[in-house]
């Protein structure tokens, strides 16, 4: 039962790899093995002599993980990259070969170096597909850690970009461009708590200046591209972690609004019990979020709910001051009208959380 497992899962790979990186990737090509050397140090230069043109192509197989605390995230993909080498197509026509594999560092590529990896592995053997015509083809599968700067603001309800950030060591946008063509992605992945909305990928620019300090005032700068991946969170977790047992607290805060103003103790003892609650519940979030040095939406909303439990004990101190001065009508009319006010001015602040306005 294991051995048909294994082998329909290697079939269903096989056709995903078929359907988006065409059957030069899982066809056995024969080696080259030419007399005759491909140019390795020097870029195809194109007929109207503009830069080196490279195609490429992403199948998103896994989103592994978002790891908010450390804004980094971690993907499986694979990337499918074509270009023209007339110098190659011409060797292998006087070789009478249509097509042939060689490893990679037999032929000329734009070896992209991947900017913001943490760590990274290449699961696919290091081989470039050849034609007669002159289109080279490399397929790689990239797993990898990268890093990302999160916006956090909107937490929890926040989208993001994760972005994997390639950069050419040696070519200027002048000399090389990263022509985004497609991509696809898998309809589930590991990490649920995210949701993928869109994939794509852009030709950028890398100012060199970033590195020597010279921003700005430098005009060289290498070739770049980032293929980014946009995802929105899912907030289910945090309604039932963060959000609902917040409400509970501050809620239950409010049941000194109908105990009589004379039991005290009562009163400041369930205030004093949903400060410290909530406080320890201040604290615990730093486990979610990382070390930043704004507040986001969740930090808001918590504070926003300190505030009423605070305000709800302070009133508990007034209506219990009156009642002891003797004057109980104007201590219940306070807690008759804190029953009303608290719970609206509560849930215009859940309809902001939410985004209602």
């Amino acid at each position: 039962m294991f051995l048909v497992g294994k082998r329909i899962f290697f079939a269903m790979v096989t056709a995903t790899l078929v359907a988006l990186l065409g059957p030069a990737l899982v066809s056995a090509l024969e080696p080259c093995n030419l007399e005759e050397v491909f140019p390795t140090t020097t870029r195809p230069v194109p007929a109207d002599g503009g830069p080196t043109q490279v195609h490429v192509r992403f199948f998103l197989f896994d989103l592994v993980d978002v790891v908010t605390v450390k804004q980094e995230f971690t993907l499986d993909f694979f990337l499918h990259a074509t270009w023209k080498d007339p110098r190659v197509g011409e060797i292998l026509r006087n070789a009478g070969v249509q097509k042939c594999q060689v490893p990679s560092d037999q032929v000329w590529s734009p070896n992209m170096l991947l900017l913001n990896s943490r760590e990274h592995r290449t699961d696919l053997p290091l081989i470039t597909h050849l034609s007669d015509d002159g289109s080279i083809e490399r397929s790689l599968r990239i797993v990898g850690t990268f890093t990302a700067q999160l916006n956090l603001v909107d937490f929890p309800r926040d989208s993001q970009v994760l972005p994997v950030t390639f950069i050419s060591t040696l070519y200027s946008p002048e000399e090389l461009k990263i022509i985004f063509d497609a991509s696809d992605r898998e309809e589930l992945f590991t990490e649920n708590a995210w949701s993928v909305e869109v994939a794509r990928g852009s030709p950028n620019e890398y100012d060199l200046g970033v590195l020597y300090g010279t921003k700005g005032d430098q005009k060289e700068s290498l070739a770049r591209f980032d293929f980014e991946i946009l995802v929105k969170r899912q907030t289910r977790y945090y309604f039932w972690k963060v959000f609902l047992p917040l409400c509970m607290l501050v809620m239950v805060s409010w049941a000194v609004f109908w105990i009589d103003p004379s039991e005290m103790a009562i009163q400041t003892g369930i205030g004093t019990g949903m400060l410290l609650s909530l406080i320890a519940f201040l604290f615990s979030l730093e486990n979610i979020l990382p070390k930043i040095d704004y507040l986001t939406r969740m930090d808001v909303f918590v504070y926003a709910s300190l505030t009423f439990v605070v305000l709800a004990f302070l009133e508990t101190l007034v209506s219990c001051g009156l009642a002891a001065r003797g004057r109980l009508f104007i201590a219940e009319r306070t807690d008759l009208v804190s029953r009303a006010l608290f719970p609206l001015a509560f849930g215009g602040v859940i309809g902001w959380f939410w985004g209602y306005w």
